[in-house]
């Protein structure tokens, strides 16, 4: 019986030598308000985009920029600025934004490529990859045809390439 008593006094030294538990003073955050704020700001969509190959620049394609954008609105408009190869496909005008990208000829191997295309506050932003490789001979003017699911109430078709904002292009007045 001599280790009960023993057991106590060390359980109650160790009880008081224990620092107490204070209470915070700071209210708790509001959970309704901070849910009701993230849900008022809705999420990014992701548009859906496929490339449109088998297309080459047209003579006389001009291209004053680095990088060049074109909003192509009719099967018209893709054969004055693009040639077709036996295998090119057809865009569907009607449902999608059918863009033209085109770089300024070069000797380099050049590769343009979408990443993902979603929609911002006013626009729809369009991320490219542009690749230059290797040095060839012969010059050519390197380009490449998407085709953008159309949303409607963006005015802006916005383009950034390699993650730098470039230019944008004016959706508003096109058919």
């Amino acid at each position: 019986m001599s280790r009960y008593p023993l057991l106590c006094m060390v359980l109650l030294l160790w009880i008081s030598c224990t620092p107490k538990k204070t209470e915070t003073t700071a209210p708790p955050a509001d959970s309704t308000a901070i849910d009701s704020v993230l849900a008022t700001t809705p999420a990014p969509a992701l548009l859906a985009f496929a490339p449109v190959d088998g297309y080459t620049a047209a003579k006389g394609l001009e291209t004053p920029d680095s990088v060049t954008y074109s909003l192509l609105n009719s099967p018209e408009d893709l054969q004055r600025q693009f040639a077709a190869a036996g295998t090119a496909s057809a865009p569907d005008f009607i449902i999608n934004y059918v863009i033209g990208v085109a770089c300024q000829s070069t000797t380099r191997s050049t590769t343009i490529t979408m990443d993902k295309v979603i929609t911002g506050e006013n626009t729809l932003d369009v991320y490219l990859n542009i690749s230059r490789g290797a040095e060839g001979k012969q010059r050519m003017k390197p380009v490449q045809i998407f085709a953008i699911e159309k949303r409607e109430g963006y005015p802006v078709m916005q383009f950034y390439v390699n993650g730098k904002k470039d230019k944008a292009l004016v959706l508003v007045g096109n058919p």
